[in-house]
């Protein structure tokens, strides 16, 4: 005899599915609405899915963080979030030969990022069971953030990109990402046990090694070494 699709059935399923996509292909092919019973456990396993915010899309990510901020049942799920700043790192490299142009798609980038980050503190308080944070481009965290994120005891994984010249935002002389690497290690940077550190320039590189003295707690340490540091990883190497 077929077992009835109950609850507890179509979590375990749900539970298994790591896509949006087929969650809402499953999801409508079952013929789960709005007003459907099992809604709610469509709702719960999407909100524990990565949640993505854009620059790019810089209206719908203010809707949803707006959304959380006033809903903590919602927020309370949030497991992954991914943060996305500015144009793709294809998109910068297919116009790197126009870098010296002005491209009107991307004056406005800047801007949208940093209205984003502003936004995120806010974002953190509520969303007290995080457990992954992904953040692409430039800006990167600032102080507020990294201190929001040091009073979630649920976070386990921290993935950054450290160097903001090598991604076409700053102007010239005016990188902070090193300043921003040191308020990690002296806030959520002891506590995480997994960081994964993309685009490590010279500058950030001799940072990390500072800095590993409080990061000691850390189990899992993943160093993106693109941007000139691994020559002198070689010539080290030879000492």
């Amino acid at each position: 005899m077929a077992a009835t699709l109950n609850e507890d059935i179509l979590t375990l399923i749900f539970s298994h599915t790591f896509d949006f996509n087929v969650l809402r292909t499953t999801a409508a092919a079952i013929g789960i609405k709005n007003q459907h019973p099992l809604h709610r456990v469509v709702l719960r396993r999407f909100l524990q899915l990565p949640l993505c915010l854009s620059s790019e899309n810089l209206e719908d990510s203010e809707a949803l963080i707006n959304h959380f901020v006033h809903n903590a049942e919602h927020a309370n799920l949030v497991r992954d979030i991914v943060i996305v700043l500015g144009p793709s790192r294809k998109y910068i490299a297919e116009h790197r030969e126009l870098r010296n142009a002005h491209l009107p798609e991307d004056s406005k980038q800047p801007e949208r990022a940093e209205a984003l980050v502003k936004l995120l503190p806010e974002l953190l308080k509520h969303t007290k069971n995080l457990q992954y944070l992904d953040w692409s481009k430039s800006p990167p965290p600032n102080r507020e953030t990294f201190e929001e994120l040091t009073e979630h005891s649920s976070i386990t994984h921290l993935s950054l990109d450290c160097s903001e010249q090598s991604l076409g935002f700053p102007d010239p002389g005016e990188s902070r990402a090193g300043a921003n690497i040191e308020i990690l290690f002296s806030t959520i940077g002891p506590k995480v046990p997994s960081l994964d550190l993309r685009n490590v320039d010279e500058e950030i590189f001799k940072l990390i090694e500072q800095g590993f003295p409080p990061l000691k707690n850390v189990r899992n340490l993943k160093l993106d070494l693109t941007c000139g540091v691994s020559s002198r990883l070689k010539s080290r190497s030879r000492v």
